[in-house]
């Protein structure tokens, strides 16, 4: 039971801070990941079911996304956080929730973004040649990492 408060409150701590700063500053700050995968890899091993190779394997992962620039650095260490607190399952759907909410959120506020997005996907898959963009329209992703989980922890609260 007390392990699942010391969870819930570093997922929270984590969730409302790197969303704040990426809001405010476009950064997740290193001073809440850092210690949050630590103190969640060591809570892991703590625990009878010794969980680390989820934990392992989403840290490859998550900073393989990152390396190859398939989504900033912030958003894979705040996802390998995540991961160290709740889970690579926990995580991956976080993630999955949060392209989602992002794709709509951007769908409703710029149409026009959202089909050269498309379009430039469309594109390089099929011919490796991108649509030359004037600007590009960045969305806080981490906000919507946290909505995902938002929604995770409360279908787990229910169910």
């Amino acid at each position: 039971m007390i392990v699942q408060c010391i969870r819930l409150i570093l997922a929270l701590v984590l969730l409302s801070v790197c969303s704040y700063t990426d809001i405010q500053y476009r950064k997740v700050k290193n001073y809440v990941t850092f210690p949050v995968f630590f103190i969640g890899t060591f809570i892991c091993i703590l625990t009878p079911e010794k969980d680390l190779l989820p934990v392992a394997i989403g840290f490859v992962l998550y900073a393989a996304f990152g390396y190859l620039h398939l989504m900033a650095m912030g958003d894979s260490k705040f996802l390998i956080a995540l991961t160290a607190i709740y889970g690579l399952k926990f995580s991956f759907f976080s993630m999955l929730i949060g392209v989602a909410a992002n794709f709509l959120y951007a769908l409703f506020t710029d149409v026009d973004a959202v089909i050269l997005a498309i379009k430039n996907v469309k594109n390089f898959v099929l011919y490796h040649t991108p649509v030359p963009t004037k600007d590009k329209t960045r969305y806080p992703f981490t906000v919507f990492i946290s909505i995902g989980a938002v929604i995770l922890l409360v279908l787990r609260a229910v169910t």
